[in-house]
């Protein structure tokens, strides 16, 4: 059903209630509320309104129902155009109609023939592990389709956009993307979600998803100094595996985790970093209460799935993670400054920008913090071998051969100056 379809038939019944199978979780919202704020969604939906999308995508219950993130998911990513039929970087490539529809013609199966990619025996044997928590009602052969499908998904971003480098963890945003989109739509969603959104988690290394975990400690010493010199006691790789999933990793409940990327999409791709931030503020006072370094560790690794018990729990770390990025933006933040110009963290902060980047554009992004991080290994390597050790080695060496040519030339330090 288009948006229009959508918005026609919410304006034609003043009584309307969304059904509870189709609300993600009780958000909260009296009846009124929930059909007004519905109303709202696909108002914004079909008018392409990103900045309406981006509110109300904070707000209780995020976009409500896995029906209007079919519209809104692919807007804030910019795979669908209100009203046209759309290429993986939603360009318009028919008239506009009164429909969202992907591009038919580019969504086929051509891409069975492409190369394979490097990464399809890793896929393989993460998407055997997938489904782990929902849904929880299928049969086994409804998950075997569904794994089935995942793997196409997968393996069709993949081969379309060869450069990116898979990571164990995308096939679980990649689950969340397949639950709730209709097939036609998932591909191109999560090619742009890739190129431009997590590019930085698909590179050959995980020095820039490092350097994004820097950032946690100057949010959290920025809101509470105590707690920041309390967690300092361990490096905040607790964080990676929530940052690299989008917290689809951890979060056990697909309604919960749905709400989630309603944020995690509106916002800019440094969101994540102040969800976190703000899940150890909730916790603080169990945090404080650890002293040991890898319990502290294990206790910081384990908050997304303390903090997805009730709905009401995760809109308010939602609502306070916006109100700490308003406080203390990124540029703000002491880390910021090592942050690559290339990574996404700053080549995506306008998500209405973003939307209209181009996979050429996330491949040229990609390209650049190819070019950093080799350098970066270069001088690592230059800064390994320079030790004392290794400078006596190069000393002796020059010494020795300077010793030749006194020799050679007849003794005398003539002799050296002449060669």
């Amino acid at each position: 059903m288009s948006v229009k379809d959508d918005l026609d038939s919410s304006q034609r019944s003043e009584s309307l209630i969304v059904s509870t199978d189709e609300k993600s979780g009780d958000c909260g919202l009296s009846d009124v509320d929930y059909r007004e704020k519905n109303l709202k969604i696909l108002a914004a939906c079909k008018a392409g309104n990103i900045d309406d999308l981006q509110d109300l995508a904070v707000s209780k219950g995020g976009f409500l129902t896995d029906a209007n993130r079919a519209h809104a998911w692919p807007i804030l990513l910019g795979s669908v155009n209100p009203g046209y039929t759309t290429d993986l970087d939603g360009n318009a490539d028919n008239a506009p109609g009164p429909e969202l529809r992907p591009d038919e013609s580019k969504a086929a199966e051509g891409w069975r023939n492409l190369p394979r990619h490097p990464d399809e025996d890793q896929v393989k044997l993460d998407v055997d592990r997938s489904f782990v928590y929902y849904p929880n009602d299928n049969t086994q052969a409804e998950l075997d389709s569904k794994k089935a499908e995942l793997s196409d998904l997968i393996t069709e971003v993949l081969r379309r956009l060869p450069y990116l480098c898979y990571f164990q963890g995308y096939h679980d945003i990649c689950q969340v993307f397949l639950l709730v989109l209709p097939a036609p739509l998932r591909a191109a969603a999560v090619a742009r979600l890739s190129s431009l959104r997590i590019r930085d988690f698909m590179l050959p290394n995980l020095r820039p998803a490092v350097a994004q975990l820097r950032l946690i400690p100057d949010i959290l010493g920025a809101a509470d100094r105590e707690l920041c010199a309390h967690l300092s006691r361990t490096e905040p790789y607790f964080a990676l595996s929530d940052t690299l999933t989008m917290f689809a990793h951890n979060v056990q409940r697909l309604g919960d985790i749905s709400r989630l990327f309603d944020a995690l999409l509106a916002r800019e791709p440094a969101f994540p970093l102040y969800v976190f931030a703000q899940m150890a503020l909730r916790r603080r006072a169990d945090l404080l209460a650890h002293d040991e370094p890898d319990m502290l560790h294990f206790a910081l690794s384990k908050l997304p799935q303390d903090q997805a018990v009730a709905l009401d729990g995760l809109d308010a770390i939602v609502e306070g993670a916006a109100r700490l990025a308003e406080a203390h933006p990124p540029e703000s933040l002491r880390a910021w400054r090592h942050i690559s110009g290339a990574s996404v963290l700053k080549t995506a902060r306008d998500v209405g920008a973003c939307a209209r980047q181009s996979l050429d554009d996330g491949r040229r992004f990609f390209d650049a913090q190819l070019r950093e991080l080799w350098w970066v290994d270069r001088c690592d390597a230059l800064r390994k071998y320079d030790t004392r050790s290794n400078r006596v080695a190069v000393l002796t060496v020059l010494v020795g051969v300077a010793a030749a040519l006194y020799v050679r030339r007849g003794g005398g330090f003539g002799a050296l100056l002449q060669h």
